[in-house]
């Protein structure tokens, strides 16, 4: 499971998975004393919305581009909390450092904050449910398990030779690390000759080149619409195919798409995408 700062950025469909997921069915059940239904939220929203017999519970990750003001600490975190007109207890966290902080001019927005809201008859029971969810699984989420490569304050990452992620796992990565695997096989398998220099790495999960065929681009964007209206197939998978882009839709489960911008695009995805499928 990706944690820590590499949790803040994921995908928001990813951030869906792993919250939903943090324990098993029987865990969620012994920890709210309940039986429980989850459920992923959809792009763009990254969290997990679980039904109890009592009532909702929803953890949800957010971002944020001003500080996080905290009022108090829970399970180790600056935090704040409140309670909505209807009753509704919600509770904030601040994930990372980071969120104590603006975020800089130009910088991607990252899933910061972490918002806890449960609904209910009874808000002082719900409060005491909330605390007692937050205790278990925020440790789980904060624990640094995933390092994340350098970055500047500008978001620009610091090249590694990155090696690819097999087995469909590429689309869960932090966008970051994303960023390098594409740098790493546009640099060094692609088939076209980079100008010596000539590349940049994003936190956004953007690689760019620049061959002596001219400007190459790959990074993945979520898509809108089903490929089942694709008109193209690459190494299996729908995709969209008006060089000198190419969009392919890497899982079914994902409405997420490795769009690749190149000289040669199509030979360039060709050979990419079994390589982070296979």
């Amino acid at each position: 499971m990706t944690s820590g700062r590499a949790l803040t950025y994921v995908q928001p469909e990813t951030a869906s998975q792993i919250l939903c997921n943090l324990l098993d069915k029987e865990g969620w059940e012994r920890l709210l004393d309940s039986r429980i239904g989850r459920t992923p939220m959809d792009y763009p929203y990254a969290g997990c919305v679980i039904a109890t017999e009592r009532g909702r519970l929803r953890i949800q990750m957010r971002e944020s581009e001003d500080a996080f003001e905290p009022r108090t600490t829970i399970a180790g975190r600056p935090a704040t909390t409140y309670e909505r007109l209807r009753g509704d207890v919600v509770f904030i966290l601040a994930l990372t450092d980071e969120a104590l902080r603006p975020v800089p001019p130009g910088r991607k927005l990252t899933l910061r904050t972490l918002e806890v809201e449960a609904s209910g008859e009874q808000p002082e029971s719900e409060r005491e449910v909330v605390t007692r969810v937050l205790t278990e699984i925020v440790p789980l989420l904060v624990k640094e398990a995933d390092p994340l490569p350098d970055m500047d304050d500008q978001g620009n990452v610091s090249y590694v030779n990155t090696l690819l992620s097999g087995g469909g796992q590429f689309v869960d990565l932090p966008l970051p690390v994303q960023a390098l695997q594409l740098c790493t096989f546009l640099l060094e398998d692609a088939g076209f000759r980079a100008v010596v220099n000539e590349f940049s790495v994003s936190d956004t999960g953007r690689c760019t080149v620049l061959t002596e065929q001219g400007a190459a681009v790959a990074e993945t964007k979520h898509a809108v619409g089903s490929s089942d209206t694709y008109p193209d197939t690459i190494a299996g998978r729908p995709a969209s195919a008006k060089p000198p882009v190419v969009n392919v839709r890497l899982r079914d489960d994902v409405a997420v798409d490795l769009y690749v911008s190149a000289p040669d695009s199509v030979a360039v995805v060709e050979k990419l995408v079994p390589l982070l499928l296979n």
